[in-house]
């Protein structure tokens, strides 16, 4: 959607100038993240997916109109960095994305109108700390790390335990962590726990017993059984 500002350039005449709403500027930026992306179908199929669920958990949250914006921009952009990560270091870790992503986002995001100052310097400041999760300050940032760590999880198969390790430490906001059980399943989880915890007995007791034999008085075995691992 787009509306039409008369503005004054010089002082005695006047011109339209488009003026963007946040649906415009959040599509033509996703249009420009796409070509900066073009051939690298996996990238923007995971911007769009964090995207996608942080506009969600910001609308959930109830975010006002600019905190939205930044929230969903910064998610469209959040892996700028990677492509220049690459080239420069030959890896993608977060902490070179952090480095490399604030300067090309700021680049793109010159090329999108209708965004201020104080909000392109906002979102920088997300690209450059979404992989950084202690000290997280603003519901923006809060959202997008959730959002990211929503898809990461899949992408990246975290197990179980890295999962409630996550809901634990890192979720925060109500919308976030109901959408995380809906995905991985609370649960699934808490059952996955108990297996774990049965498995782990029975691998550091009974496992360790047997791999080391039957032999020896029943003190030597009772050690076997008091296995710190458990």
């Amino acid at each position: 959607m787009m509306r039409f500002l008369l503005c004054p350039v010089i002082s005695h005449v006047d011109c339209i100038i488009p003026v963007y709403d946040m649906e415009a500027k959040i599509a033509l930026l996703l249009n420009a993240m796409a070509g900066y992306d073009r051939g690298d179908a996996a990238r923007i199929h995971h911007f769009l997916k964090v995207w996608a669920l942080a506009a969600t958990i910001g609308k959930s949250e109830h975010l006002d109109d600019s905190l939205q914006l930044i929230l969903e921009a910064a998610a469209l952009v959040h892996d700028i960095g990677i492509h220049v990560s690459e080239k420069k270091y030959g890896s993608s870790q977060g902490r070179y994305q952090e480095i490399e992503g604030p300067s090309e986002a700021r680049s793109l995001l010159a090329r999108i109108p209708g965004f201020s100052s104080e909000e392109v310097d906002r979102i920088c400041f997300l690209v450059g700390h979404h992989h950084t999760y202690s000290d997280i300050q603003g519901m923006d940032y809060q959202i997008l790390v959730e959002a990211d760590f929503l898809v990461n999880i899949y992408e990246d198969r975290l197990s179980s335990d890295a999962v409630r390790h996550v809901r634990e430490k890192i979720f925060r906001t109500r919308t976030g962590r109901e959408l995380l059980d809906a995905m991985y399943g609370a649960e699934a989880l808490l059952y996955g726990a108990i297996f774990l915890l049965f498995f782990n007995l029975l691998i550091y007791t009974y496992g360790i017993f047997r791999i080391a034999g039957t032999a020896g008085n029943s003190a030597e075995i009772l050690k076997k059984f008091v296995n710190p691992g458990v």
